[in-house]
């Protein structure tokens, strides 16, 4: 499964403190690793790391029953994969509004491949999910027999509430996958295209001004704009998905 560390709405303007993995650290996908958080070295990482935060876990020592084929809980694996898909589709479309617009011929050939790798990024995250529906069916199945073996009332609980999200997620999934597969229709985007415009013109009076230079000399209001739209688009997406598995 994908992690994210940072995000497109802000990473896309080169004003967030970096993050920092230190040497044989091991994350544990999926989490969400905040700017600015220090992964200490020879750690694991199993949880969230909010922002500006240093982290690092120790290994820890496992003992129990395990069935490979019973899926515990799916939403971390399901949330966090539809906000990278949401947020692999904002970055498309900075690709496609901001950075390739004005640049010369070569330079567009390169930023296509790159807003490629983008899509194939897209496609990549709705494939690792299908594997997790596509062994659904078993792990329901197993859960379902768990009930029937009269468990105490803590593990009747959890398999039931186990039955009730597989069922959502394999009556949701066919759809949920046909929206991320499409471009957000999100409407106007008013903050990039005042980006590219600003881009345009500035280009305009130096020719030769790198894309770096572009980036960061845009002001706030252009910035916040432009984060705004990037936002919605990545709110779209998770938004529907969240819609229809509340179904």
């Amino acid at each position: 499964h994908g992690s994210m560390f940072g995000d497109v709405p802000r990473g896309v303007f080169l004003r967030s403190p970096r993050i920092f993995v230190g040497g044989q650290t091991q994350v544990v996908s999926p989490v969400r690793v905040g700017f600015g958080a220090v992964l200490a070295a020879g750690c694991a990482v199993r949880h969230d790391v909010p922002e500006g935060r240093l982290h690092g876990e120790v290994a820890r020592g496992v003992d129990r029953a395990f069935d490979p084929l019973m899926y515990g809980p799916l939403d971390r694996i399901f949330g966090l994969g539809v906000e990278l898909v949401g947020n692999l589709w904002a970055l498309d479309r900075w690709y496609e509004l901001v950075r390739i617009p004005g640049v010369d011929p070569v330079d567009r050939l390169l930023y296509g491949a790159a807003r490629g790798q983008v899509r194939a990024g897209i496609s990549e995250r709705i494939k690792r999910l299908d594997r997790v529906v596509a062994r659904l069916p078993t792990s329901l199945e197993r859960h379902r027999d768990a009930l029937d073996g009269q468990p105490g009332q803590d593990a009747l609980r959890w398999h039931r509430e186990r039955v009730a999200e597989h069922e959502r997620v394999l009556a949701a999934w066919p759809e949920v996958r046909r929206r991320l597969e499409r471009a957000p229709g999100v409407g106007a985007l008013p903050g990039l295209d005042g980006i590219a415009g600003a881009f345009a013109e500035a280009r305009r009076r130096a020719p030769g001004v790198t894309y770096l230079s572009l980036v960061r000399g845009l002001d706030d209001a252009h910035v916040a704009s432009g984060q705004a739209d990037l936002r919605r688009i990545v709110e779209h997406v998770t938004g529907l998905a969240a819609e229809l598995w509340r179904q």
